[in-house]
């Protein structure tokens, strides 16, 4: 099983844990050794969430919690902060019940902003792509989200946190944890053109998690055992970081 299979389609099943379950749970991701195409991420990522000027991606996703399309840029950092890479994901995901879908593609932080607006150029995205990519996949996802926005993107939030995480094993599988949740609503960084996701360049935080979110992401009809006894016996949950941003950001809508 290819461990790109956890990116196109998955099983995520979440959970919430106390500050101090989640530094017990990051040491044990940092020991883990979960074998076949095993990989690990410590640092940040910022997750910057678009939608359309009436918000239907947001409205959407809050009446039907459990079916939601959802459009946003990702970018990772050091521990340090420091961004690990001049590239980005756009990455368009779609949740059906438990079982998410995803489609992305890498895209140069200069040229984040002309995408913004609606200039796509598909022969320029195709240049970020990384070597052995399928550029079918990128082309396609481009396309769709041309038919979804055919106009421009507002930026209307981001959510920051500190991710560690560990994947691997056959059946493929990943274990994530995420602490220092932050959501922040607007991004000027976007509308000045300056560098897109900075960790130091968003708005102040409209809302902190207290919480961490464990969650566990896997193909099979089953938790791969490595990953369930890694998590350990956990209660599942709802949590949604991008239905707290799309609540967050509508209140904003609404009060204004």
């Amino acid at each position: 099983m290819r461990t790109d299979d956890l990116v196109k389609r998955r099983i995520e099943i979440k959970h919430l844990v106390s500050p101090a379950a989640a530094a017990e749970l990051r040491e044990r991701i940092g020991s883990a050794r979960p074998g076949r195409n095993g990989r690990r991420l410590c640092g940040w990522v910022v997750t910057t969430y678009f939608d359309l000027a009436d918000r239907r991606l947001a409205r959407a996703a809050l009446d039907r919690p459990e079916q939601n399309l959802k459009l946003r840029a990702r970018e990772y950092y050091s521990e340090e902060g420091v961004p690990s890479s001049p590239f980005l994901w756009i990455e368009l995901k779609e949740r059906e019940g438990g079982v998410s879908r995803k489609s992305r593609f890498q895209l140069h932080r200069r040229l984040l902003r002309r995408f913004q607006e609606g200039e796509r150029d598909l022969a320029e995205i195709l240049t970020c792509q990384e070597k052995g990519c399928a550029l079918e996949d990128v082309v396609a996802a481009v396309q769709r989200i041309d038919d979804l926005a055919r106009s421009p993107l507002l930026a209307v939030g981001s959510v920051r946190c500190r991710r560690s995480s560990v994947q691997g094993g056959d059946p493929a599988a990943r274990v994530t944890l995420d602490e220092s949740i932050s959501y922040h609503l607007g991004l000027p960084a976007l509308a000045e053109g300056r560098r897109a996701l900075e960790l130091g360049s968003l708005p102040p935080a409209a809302w902190v998690e207290p919480a961490a979110v464990v969650e566990i992401k896997h193909c099979g009809d089953a938790v791969p055992p490595w990953a369930a006894e890694l998590a350990g016996p956990l209660e599942p949950t709802d949590y949604s970081k991008f239905l707290v941003l799309a609540r967050l950001s509508l209140a904003e809508v609404n009060a204004a």
